[in-house]
């Protein structure tokens, strides 16, 4: 299942990319912008490339990916309810909260992008948790992952940034396109530094929310 998440991470990424750079080219020179569309047309390419894969993948015998799609999309019933099931979903819901600030004090004063992917991952996980555990645990839960997917999404703005500059700095080596890439990462820098800037404060406000909302030991 792992090679067939990779290959939809990576159609994904590409898709963000090409869409981040469109967005871009408005704001970089008008000498740069001219050449800007021949980065975009690579992109384009390597978009269509990493679908064709994805689709490739999609050809493979019907039984082995039905198998894998049933794991994911038939979890085991869920069979206990009330006071019990309150009191199973407690720690479930505690211990995602506890791998997120885990891995946030992990990062340092300068984490790098994978250790910031790795606290959006389990910001993600913590989201699911609260959304799933509502029925149960009420609406509190709504609020801990309304705050949980604001902070996933300035991650998530981080990391298709650093993405984006990744992927440009490839053409800098290109006597036609090195400019332009250069402009048009440095619009990209920019959003990584921004969301670098905003995602503690939000995980604070995290914290926060979770301290207030989560419910006690007790069944009150």
């Amino acid at each position: 299942m792992r090679h067939a998440s990779d290959e939809l991470s990576a159609a994904r990424d590409a898709d963000i990319v090409v869409e981040r750079i469109r967005r871009d080219v408005a704001e970089i020179d008008e000498a740069a912008r001219a050449r800007a569309g021949g980065i975009l047309a690579a992109l384009e390419l390597r978009r269509s490339a990493a679908y064709a894969r994805v689709a490739e993948r999609g050809r493979e015998p019907g039984e082995a990916i039905l198998r894998e799609l049933g794991q994911i999309a038939d979890p085991p019933p869920f069979r206990c309810t009330g006071q019990a099931a309150r009191a199973l979903a407690r720690p479930v819901l505690r211990k995602a909260y506890d791998r997120l600030r885990k891995r946030a004090r992990r990062c340092g004063e300068d984490p790098s992008d994978e250790a910031l992917h790795a606290v959006r991952i389990a910001a993600k996980h913590l989201r699911y948790v609260a959304e799933a555990m509502e029925p149960l645990l009420g609406r509190p839960m709504r609020r801990i992952a309304r705050d949980v997917g604001r902070l996933q999404d300035i991650l998530g703005e981080e990391h298709d940034a650093a993405v984006a500059v990744r992927l440009l700095q490839e053409f800098s080596t290109s006597p036609e396109l090195a400019f332009a890439a250069g402009e048009l990462a440095m619009v990209e820098r920019d959003a990584v530094a921004r969301a670098r800037g905003r995602w503690r404060r939000r995980l604070r406000r995290v914290e926060h929310t979770f301290c207030s909302e989560s419910p006690s030991a007790g069944d009150g």
